[in-house]
């Protein structure tokens, strides 16, 4: 049974292998969720810019802050009355199959299928965008990553449904472009 922070009743779920088991789905909740995400408020919020943008590795003080995010998003998106349960995929984007993520780490089917999407895309976006600290990465290494963790960490179909859609080149990568 999937968590909900908000201890809402559990709606019908659906699981990762229906909700990833079409990549013209996946592609289609990725843009609807793409919107909504645009739309809401940035969670990092009341973060000090000098750790978002830290050029080097965060201690662990300000590691366990930026932890903090999904519950920041949460809080934020709680009173809301969205169709779905936005707040609860936000507090579990970092939720990790084996039970390592944070903030409750959860495990498997304890993660929404919507949650195991959304952090399989920010995996994608984090690292083949650039940040204000460095240069993206590229598709080729997130490809990399999220195959690594492919079962382990990040749910299976997920992964291979993201990776189909990247091979394709259905993704643009948010690139910042220098002004001369």
């Amino acid at each position: 049974m999937a968590f909900f922070a908000s201890g809402r009743p559990e709606p019908h779920r659906r699981d990762a292998q229906t909700t990833a088991g079409s990549d013209a789905a996946v592609c289609q909740d990725e843009g609807r969720a793409a919107e909504i995400f645009a739309a809401l408020p940035q969670q990092r919020q009341g973060y000090r810019a000098d750790i978002l943008t830290k050029p080097a590795r965060l201690n662990a003080a300000e590691f366990a802050l930026v932890k903090q995010h999904p519950l920041v998003g949460y809080n934020i998106l709680k009173t809301i009355d969205f169709p779905w349960p936005i707040a609860d995929i936000v507090v579990q984007h970092h939720e990790s199959l084996d039970g390592s993520g944070y903030p409750f780490g959860l495990k498997g089917e304890q993660i929404l299928a919507e949650s195991r999407i959304l952090t399989v895309a920010d995996i994608v976006e984090s690292m083949s965008s650039d940040r204000p600290y460095r240069a993206a990465l590229g598709i080729d290494a997130a490809i990399a990553e999220i195959t690594h963790l492919r079962g382990s960490k990040l749910d299976a179909d997920v992964v291979d449904a993201c990776v189909r859609v990247l091979q394709r080149g259905e993704f643009s990568p948010n690139l910042l472009q220098l002004q001369p």
